[in-house]
């Protein structure tokens, strides 16, 4: 349970020693890492434990179209679940007016698991509008500059978030930690925000209590959250969701599982990566995994090298609840 600023820091990540492997601080904790917002958010998350699970997933895919490998990803795990348990929205589908009608609406809100796979920022200056990015969300400068002359009324300030590369966010297409906070999540056991920022919090000392977009998902009623800690790589992020879901079919806890697939990354080789995204000769079906090692560039590397072993590709993500 950090305190303030340490809310920053990925203290699972602390490491122990020197040299090119060393022991880092999750290593020492047998069943994981969790971390909690505060004693009154560890009291709701408790009482936000489900006792039952239909293994419903419900994941939005690429909103802004511009992450190809969070397309791979979600396709990747989709496999981990049944067809009439697994709901997705894709891309240009995935936008703010879907999800809030029928049935994607009641498809969001009854899934046992939720799963982001987009772009995700955390608004410093007015915390409660970090979006999460659906689709129609990201413009062109050019196109949010007529809003701005309505700066009197005070809409263009709070509607339009500058962002990157000559455009910035249309906080009326995405949702905003504000609304995150008016949602109702019965059923959620776990939420992934499997994009950036999605963990950071403000720090600045008029702000006693932690505030992210994962604390909106635990207020919703989700009872684990994974989320981000800084600007995260799109092709390792992939890697580690897809190998943290398969973790989580056999490992008793989210942060176990999470530890686990962490584990994995920082010491997979070129040659046990390749193997491993390989398509089964007996699959009766395409992997969807093979996508991913068709865009991997890793042909000039020697085959025991480790690609992910560096913090900066799996330390971002931790989980927040119980």
């Amino acid at each position: 349970m950090p305190y303030r600023d340490l809310h920053l820091f990925p203290l699972h990540a602390l490491p122990l020693g020197d040299g090119d492997e060393p022991e880092y601080l999750a290593d020492r904790f047998p069943e994981g890492v969790t971390y909690s917002p505060s004693c009154q958010f560890l009291q709701v998350s408790r009482r936000n434990r489900k006792t039952t699970s239909s293994q419903r997933l419900f994941a939005i895919q690429n909103p802004t179209e511009d992450l190809d490998y969070a397309d791979l990803e979600v396709k990747a795990i989709l496999a981990n679940f049944s067809d009439e348990n697994a709901r997705y929205l894709a891309r240009n589908e995935a936008s703010k007016t879907s999800l809030n009608q029928n049935p994607h609406r009641q498809d969001f809100q009854g899934a046992d698991y939720l799963h982001f796979a987009g772009h995700g920022a955390f608004n410093f200056t007015s915390p409660l509008l970090s979006p999460l990015v659906l689709a129609g969300g990201k413009v062109r400068v050019s196109e949010g500059e007529p809003a701005s002359e309505t700066a009197a009324s005070g809409v263009a300030e709070t509607r339009f978030l500058p962002w990157r590369k000559g455009t910035q966010i249309d906080l009326s297409k995405c949702y905003t930690l504000g609304e995150l906070f008016e949602l109702h999540l019965p059923a959620c056991r776990l939420v992934i925000l499997s994009a950036c920022e999605t963990g950071l919090t403000d720090f600045s000392p008029e702000l006693e209590e932690y505030i992210s977009l994962g604390l909106g998902f635990l207020y919703a009623g989700a009872t684990n959250v994974i989320c981000s800690l800084w600007a995260v790589n799109d092709v390792s992020t992939a890697i580690l969701m897809v190998k943290f879901y398969e973790e989580m079919q056999t490992q008793p806890s989210i942060a176990l599982a999470l530890k686990q697939a962490q584990q994995w990354m920082r010491r997979v080789t070129k040659q046990e990566l390749t193997e491993w995204l390989n398509p089964s000769e007996l699959a009766l079906t395409p992997n969807p995994k093979g996508k991913l090692r068709e865009h991997l560039k890793l042909g000039f590397e020697p085959s025991d090298y480790r690609p992910y072993q560096h913090p900066i590709h799996w330390a971002a993500f931790c989980a927040i609840g119980v």
